[in-house]
């Protein structure tokens, strides 16, 4: 089960859905939730850079201005979630750092059980639409398991495992079954999705998870299939009610391609459902 789970806070509006899924899953496991919001300083003074010498000390007030517009906000963003875990009575805290937001929650993450972020992500202060940056950072440093939560999201009822064989697949499969497998209310249904021409590798690889499944109780879907590997999974998440995808971050075959590739990307770009990243 997770102890501990460190939640991004930001201006985004995927931010309120993450925090709910976060509240769900602290208070069924009894977690502590950090709630972390980011004021990037270095980024805020580079963006008023570039004017002449007469305008440096004006410019210096709006850096500073700014900053403290951003850190009010994030004051706000935090109040919101303190409010969320206590009308939940979830276990919480909450940290303002003042530094980029992936390289913040990397560092968090080394003493984390799991990080809950959006799918996209917006700073305090500035015009910058919602992106996936921070979510394609975390995912070159991950340094613990990142659920990523899309702007609309309900309780998990199916997770579809996609595995391949490959070390980092595995290391998926064992962290979500570690962190969620066991504990109070275990009520999810498990498919096990691999992408393999070889009927009998694929066969042999989609029965080592079944196994591995099976000894928490866990009785999957088999599904083996061909194809785009990204619009396979797609397909069928829309098909289960209330699905989860879980997938290694980087494997050796096209399920997971290496770091925030085509399938994580398109995965994202669908928002069809939750993602569980490890690996």
């Amino acid at each position: 089960m997770p102890n501990v789970i460190t939640l991004h806070v930001d201006a985004s509006k995927y931010t309120l859905n993450a925090a709910s899924v976060a509240c769900s899953i602290a208070r069924k496991y009894g977690s502590v939730l950090h709630g972390i919001a980011f004021v990037d300083v270095d980024a805020i003074s580079a963006g008023e850079r570039g004017a002449g010498i007469g305008a440096i000390g004006f410019l210096d007030r709006v850096v500073d201005a700014n900053i403290e517009k951003a850190k009010d906000r994030a004051d706000g963003g935090l109040r919101k979630f303190r409010e969320s875990c206590q009308r939940r009575m979830v276990n919480h805290r909450a940290s303002i750092m003042f530094e980029v937001a992936n390289e913040g929650l990397a560092r968090e993450g080394q003493t984390s059980d799991l990080i809950i972020t959006g799918f996209r992500s917006a700073p305090f202060v500035g015009t910058v639409d919602d992106d996936t940056e921070v979510l394609s950072q975390l995912l070159r440093a991950q340094t613990c398991p990142i659920l990523a939560i899309p702007k609309n999201c309900t309780d998990v009822e199916n997770v579809i495992f996609s595995y391949d064989g490959s070390v980092k697949a595995a290391k998926a499969l064992r962290s979500f079954a570690h962190n969620f497998l066991h504990g109070p209310n275990v009520d999810i249904k498990v498919s096990v999705i691999t992408m393999n021409k070889d009927s009998a590798t694929a066969k042999q690889i989609s029965g080592a998870a079944a196994r591995f499944l099976e000894s928490y109780g866990i009785v999957p879907e088999i599904l083996i299939l061909e194809g785009n590997v990204a619009s396979a999974l797609i397909a069928l998440a829309k098909s289960k009610a209330h699905p989860m995808i879980v997938l290694g971050t980087h494997s050796r075959s096209a399920i997971t391609e290496f770091l925030f590739g085509s399938t994580a990307s398109k995965l994202v770009e669908s928002e069809v459902c939750p993602l569980f990243f490890y690996g």
